[in-house]
């Protein structure tokens, strides 16, 4: 918990803004991560490569969380060289058998263990054969009520319970607020099928309600990080700012600041 976030505003930027920030886990698209690698494989070879991570990354990072499109797995392999992993990757919609096999050798081809997904319901059958064969995990992703496919935690609790342990959730504590369900209560439930995790505040329990900055909704962050704890979540937690999307940063900003402030006064 409280990680450090680099809110990057441009492909320019950032190196230099790693270099400010020092963050610990990125999320980013693919393309970001062969920018990064261009800066990488300018450097003068006997440069040894942890003075060179130090200097590109920050010197804290170890974790890439990457979505939008497919990622080259020769990018991940050379990031490895300079002590940087990726986390998992999604969300990856799968509506056949062959877009399930797809995803997964994907999840494997860049060595992650975490699918974030969202599998039609006919296919969970195929999916936990998939899960075993690879022994990736498979977190669904939820989205409340604006899609009707797995709208909150309780859905996909109740079509996962039965099946492999490795199947699990994505829970996006927003969406499923907005649902009508009581996100922290589901944590609660739910927490040893939870793998990854959104991070968003709403105004309140309807599909008319809105994103807000962290602290500012309805959601209770302190018993929602001491939750964490109790329960020793390992995932990810992931910020999804949905507000101001054309000026975004003073809002994730604070979001952050807020989110990192809790984590510090919870200990």
């Amino acid at each position: 918990l409280g990680a450090v976030v680099s809110i990057n505003d441009s492909l320019m930027h950032m190196v230099r803004n790693m270099s400010i920030f020092k963050p610990e886990i990125i999320l980013m698209v693919p393309l970001m991560i062969e920018t990064i690698y261009k800066k990488l494989a300018s450097v003068d070879p006997s440069v040894p490569k942890q003075a060179v991570a130090a200097q590109v990354f920050g010197g804290n990072l170890r974790t890439i969380f990457t979505g939008g499109a497919h990622l080259d797995p020769f990018y991940v392999e050379k990031l490895a060289e300079y002590g940087v992993t990726g986390y998992g990757v999604g969300p990856i919609y799968m509506k056949s058998e062959a877009e399930a096999d797809r995803a997964f050798a994907y999840a494997q081809r860049v060595g992650v263990k975490v699918l974030v997904g969202v599998p039609n319901y006919e296919l969970l059958d195929y999916v936990e054969q998939k899960v075993k064969q690879y022994d990736i995990k498979l977190a669904i992703h939820l989205h409340g009520p604006d899609m009707p496919m797995y709208p909150n935690a309780e859905d996909i609790w109740n079509h996962v319970k039965d099946r492999d342990a490795r199947m699990g959730m994505c829970l996006d504590i927003g969406h499923n607020l907005r649902y009508g369900s009581d996100s922290l209560s589901d944590l609660r439930k739910y927490h040893t099928r939870v793998f990854d995790i959104h991070l968003k505040d709403v105004t309140g329990t309807t599909k008319a309600d809105k994103s807000v900055e962290l602290g500012r909704g309805r959601i209770d962050f302190p018993l929602f990080v001491k939750l964490l704890r109790k329960y020793n979540y390992t995932g990810s937690v992931s910020l999804e700012y949905e507000k101001d999307m054309s000026n975004p940063f003073m809002g994730i900003a604070e979001s952050v600041g807020y989110f990192r402030g809790v984590c510090y006064a919870t200990k």
